[in-house]
């Protein structure tokens, strides 16, 4: 293992394959010869192939593991159109709906564990916003300063949650969830996302947030709001659509492509 500055505790540490989105997720996905349709450096293709980097120290990695990705991994959507999360939040039904956008408060839902679902979340936007993730790059992937280094506190324990951040946690419906995998990017101005299958992750940034977008807040918020939406995941669909197009597209995503089509072609005769 290589020796270095672990980016979590920051101390000189023998650093681990630390993974931008957690190599369970992968392994979670790999179903009955799928792969995750994935977006990487503007290629497009249907793959295992995972970012991964020296980054974290074992310790750290445990950290990220016990407090949120062990617990969400297991809860994604599937290509056999199960989704065990959004089973729990629809438990009860939502407190409204507003453009297509149903809203459901998880307080009184012990099994939705809200604490592991928002650790997930920013774990991710943090590895993103500590490294390039993609070689000869120096710069994050992401910029979330000056917020960076209290997220850092937060995830360890050892602070508050950031001031000036709302992260809004959306679902798919099982029948519409995209199994793909988006690493986090900024999709407008301070406005980023992170998507794992059925789940998108959309964390606002700054004291100019959307007020509209603040008391949606999973973490802020007491009632502990989920959104399930519609036309917040065909806006998601239709940014990566457009990524999609401009990206290149390898032998891989067409032989999946290809495959599902028959697979839904064979489901329509049956």
């Amino acid at each position: 293992m290589p020796f270095g500055l672990c980016k979590m505790c920051l101390q000189e540490k023998n650093l681990v394959s630390s993974h931008l989105i957690p190599r369970k997720v992968y392994e979670y996905c790999d179903r009955e010869g799928h792969n995750p349709i994935a977006l990487s450096n503007d290629v497009l293709m249907a793959s295992d192939r995972q970012w991964q980097h020296p980054l974290l120290c074992f310790d750290c990695e445990q950290v990220l593991n016990d407090n949120g990705e062990d617990w969400c991994v297991t809860k994604l959507a599937s290509f056999e159109q199960t989704f065990p999360l959004y089973d729990l939040v629809t438990a009860n039904p939502p407190v409204d709906s507003v453009n297509e956008t149903d809203i459901f408060f998880v307080r009184d839902l012990p099994a939705v564990k809200v604490k592991e679902l928002v650790h997930f979340g920013m774990g991710m936007f943090f590895k993103a916003a500590v490294h390039g993730w993609q070689k000869g790059v120096t710069e994050p992937r992401i910029n979330l300063e000056p917020y960076t280094e209290s997220l850092r506190l937060w995830l360890r324990g050892e602070g508050k949650f950031p001031s000036d951040m709302y992260l809004v946690v959306q679902i798919a419906a099982p029948n519409r969830a995209q199994i793909s995998l988006f690493p986090p990017y900024e999709a407008e101005d301070r406005v980023f996302y992170v998507y794992v299958p059925g789940l998108l992750f959309m964390l606002n940034v700054g004291p100019d947030v959307d007020m509209a977008m603040k008391p949606l807040c999973l973490w802020n918020n007491p009632d502990r709001p989920v959104l399930s939406s519609g036309v917040l995941i065909d806006k998601f669909t239709a940014h990566a659509n457009e990524r999609f197009q401009n990206a290149k597209q390898t032998q891989s995503f067409l032989r999946a492509m290809e495959k599902v089509a028959k697979e839904k072609e064979e489901t329509f005769k049956n």
